[in-house]
Formats: structure tokens, sequence, C-alpha cells
């Protein structure tokens, strides 16, 4: 009889500790918080507000809506940055040239954003593009365009 209570109480631990495992999977689809993270963006994108105006390295003004239809791999920056953007600034130069057809054919954007707009004058987002010899193609360095601390302005956006 004690070993049937026994094996009840070991079954009963193992299958709380199989759903448990299970609902900290998301039923098995991920295993880390990053599997979680991408799992959650598949299926449940969140919109880019295309109300918040951003400034190119050129000076134009332009928004979120001028990128529809097409992909955008957009990292963030700060043209001061001496380590990681510049690994960044590299990568985007070499992405720019491999995927030339695409960009042409109007289907991909490469999209650098400063956070720093304070500092990331229209020239020095042209001089960052510059330094790692993009061809302007298809790679646009940008600000946001209004005063302000970027981050704020892009959730007053998306209400």
């Amino acid at each position: 009889m004690a070993i049937a209570r026994t094996l009840l109480a070991s079954l009963a631990i193992l299958a709380a500790g199989a759903t448990a495992f299970g609902y900290a999977t998301d039923s098995l689809r991920d295993f880390t918080s990053e599997a979680a993270r991408r799992l959650e963006i598949q299926e449940r994108p969140r919109l880019v507000p295309t109300t918040a105006a951003l400034e190119s390295a050129d000076g134009r003004r332009l928004d979120f809506s001028a990128l529809h239809g097409r992909w955008v791999l957009a990292d963030f920056i700060y043209t001061r940055c001496p380590t990681w953007c510049s690994v960044l600034g590299s990568q985007f130069a070499q992405l720019e040239r491999q995927l030339s057809d695409p960009i042409a054919a109007g289907q991909v954007q490469l999209l650098s954003i400063s956070f720093d707009p304070d500092h990331d004058t229209p020239v020095r987002l042209a001089d960052y593009q510059l330094r790692f010899g993009a061809s302007g193609q298809g790679w646009m360095a940008v600000r946001p365009a209004d005063s302000g601390d970027p981050l704020d302005r892009l959730h007053r956006a998306e209400h």
C-alpha cells in the first residue's frame, strides 16, 4: 500500500512538473527568453507608429509610412559610439552591398536610427555612413525629427 501511495505521489509530482514545464516553454516551443521574444513577435507583431517623424542624413523629413511594403532591417546607433555601433555600421554597409538587388527592387531598406538626436545631426549621420562605405542606395541613417526623448515620442505616437 505504501508503494502505491509513493507511486501515485510521484506521478502527481511528475504531472505537475510536466505541466509547469509545458507552460513555461509555451507548449515546448521555446526554451530561452530570446526564443520566447521571437515567438511573441512572430505571433503578435507590433506595428511601428507611422506618425514618428524622422530626419535623414541628407536633411529630408520622412515618417515610417514611407517604408510601407518593404522589409526594414533596423539598428539603433549613436555616431560617437566606439564599439558596437562601429560593428553595426560595418555590417550594414556589407548588407547594403549583399542586398543590392532586393534594395533596387524596393523590397528592402536598411535603417540606422540614432538615439542621440541632439548630437547626431544630419551631417554626423552622413559622416557615419561614409566612414563605412555606404553607397546611399539602400541604407538610411536617421534621427527623430522632433526634440525631446525619442522613446517618449515613439510611445506618444503609438497612442
